[in-house]
């Protein structure tokens, strides 16, 4: 994901002049899921939320996990305030989780990169899953997608 930030901005940055503050990019890509951590635990092979994560999910713990270590390293509060605003703004939308919603260009970047990159996770476990040349309908992208696993064998009308 922070790959994908970075590519983001710095596209952005060429084609529009617009500057960004690359190292805000970069920590916040790297610990937008560190909630994660206690959010769940291994059990077996598998995963299962903890106590905590039902409680208050990984955006909500990373933040905490972000605010308190920023304040004991004794971080910039206004470095420290955007971490964490990209931290709680990367799902975007209130309605899908995030407790805030993305309100500097950076925020956005965080946002936009981790949105790509869980839709071409969805995107490459749909065409995993099936043998055909084209998948089922994805309800979550709304389309069926091109695998391109069979040839065609039928005659273009075009």
């Amino acid at each position: 994901m922070v790959t994908q930030a970075v590519a983001q901005a710095s596209a952005i940055s060429k084609t529009t002049k617009q500057t960004f503050n690359m190292d805000l990019i970069i920590t916040a890509s790297i610990l937008h899921d560190i909630g994660k951590l206690y959010t769940y635990a291994k059990k077996g092979m598998t995963f299962e939320v903890t106590e905590e994560g039902n409680f208050l999910e990984h955006i909500v713990m990373g933040t905490h996990i972000v605010m308190t270590a920023g304040q004991h390293v004794g971080m910039l509060t206004e470095t420290l305030l955007q971490v964490t605003h990209c931290i709680a703004a990367h799902h975007g939308k209130l309605q899908w989780g995030s407790p805030v919603e993305p309100a500097t260009p950076e925020a956005m970047i965080v946002h936009y990169a981790d949105l790509v990159t869980s839709r071409m996770a969805i995107v490459y476990e749909a065409i995993e899953q099936t043998d055909k040349r084209w998948t089922d309908k994805n309800y979550l992208l709304g389309v069926r997608l091109f695998t391109g696993k069979e040839p065609y064998d039928g005659e273009y009308k075009l």
